[in-house]
């Protein structure tokens, strides 16, 4: 065998080059599966964020009310609006629709993902047990590109995820929603629904109560009485942070002959973005903008009802 001018074999070259090339490969690789995983995290950051609002939304009467009205299981929803209950009679007239919350085909987020589809549908559970309706939201990451193609991300994991939420409403009987009735109703149902089956239940979407199964010795309920067959042995209350309520600041400057003058604006707002700039801010430039999240707290009572 010869040797090359600087004294290794051309087997000997041959090999070095082979892991060289296996390393770059490996190396790509690794860099690849990184960048996958931070994605995934990012994408799952955002879309905790994003289903902390929708839920917010909808647990407002008016709000879940101009979204589903007319509406029934199996329907597919164009958007979450904004609603204002009507002045005359709030608890009998409809509500009146304000504007968008959020849209098919919209891009949230900052990592980007876009809404699917928005759904009615039968909510149940591991057992095929019926839970109730509820409003389907589906997800995938990703953004428009300018030709208004889909452009996936690569991530970890799946890409595409559904998030439901509960309904709490009146129909018609044709099946059409009229109205959903409850301003915490989401949230005091999902948690109710959640201590319902825990102990081997079912839940009655009409009746809103817990159908008893064997009849358990004990049972938690939300609200009302505990009936003929349980007694109160126990009240229980959750406070539980619900997020989607943004706290932001705008900082204003104006530059005067000696030194200059700063002011302030801050509001609360849900959403993407919140615009602070009320009251008369002329000649001020903008300086600062900067929002944190500012949860609310809500309270969820539950009673305890055990057989004599």
């Amino acid at each position: 065998m010869k040797s090359l001018q600087n004294g290794f074999s051309l087997i000997e070259v041959m090999v070095a080059g082979s892991i060289m090339a296996g390393m770059g490969y490996y190396i790509m690789t690794q860099s690849e599966s990184v960048n996958k995983l931070q994605s995934k995290i990012t994408f799952n950051q955002e879309l905790s964020s994003v289903t902390n609002q929708i839920q917010t939304m909808l647990a407002i009467r008016a709000n879940c009310s101009v979204t589903v009205v007319g509406k029934k299981v199996g329907d597919s929803l164009t958007d979450i609006k904004y609603g204002i209950d009507d002045p005359i009679s709030p608890l009998t007239n409809p509500a009146i629709p304000d504007r968008v919350f959020l849209a098919v085909d919209q891009q949230v987020g900052g990592q980007g993902f876009q809404i699917k589809e928005i759904k009615i549908v039968e909510k149940r559970d591991s057992n095929n047990t019926l839970i109730g309706d509820a409003i389907r939201v589906s997800f995938r990451a990703g953004r428009v590109g300018s030709d208004g193609v889909f452009i996936p991300i690569k991530t970890s994991g799946a890409t595409d995820v559904n998030k439901d939420f509960l309904l709490n409403g009146e129909k018609l009987g044709t099946g059409e929603y009229k109205n959903c009735y409850s301003e915490a109703g989401n949230l005091v149902e999902t948690s109710t629904v959640a201590a319902c089956t825990s102990i081997g239940a079912q839940w009655d979407n009409v009746t809103k109560k817990c159908k008893l199964t064997n009849l358990p010795n004990c049972l938690i309920v939300e609200g009302g009485a505990c009936g003929s067959l349980y007694t109160e042995v126990g009240q229980y209350n959750w406070d539980v942070r619900v997020y989607g309520r943004r706290l932001c600041t705008t900082t204003y400057e104006m530059g005067l002959l000696i030194g200059k003058s700063t002011k302030y604006r801050s509001c609360h707002c849900t959403g993407t973005s919140c615009n602070c700039s009320n009251g008369d801010m002329r000649h001020y430039a903008t300086v600062d903008h900067r929002c944190v999240e500012d949860p609310q707290l809500r309270e969820i009572s539950a009673k305890r009802c055990c057989r004599p």
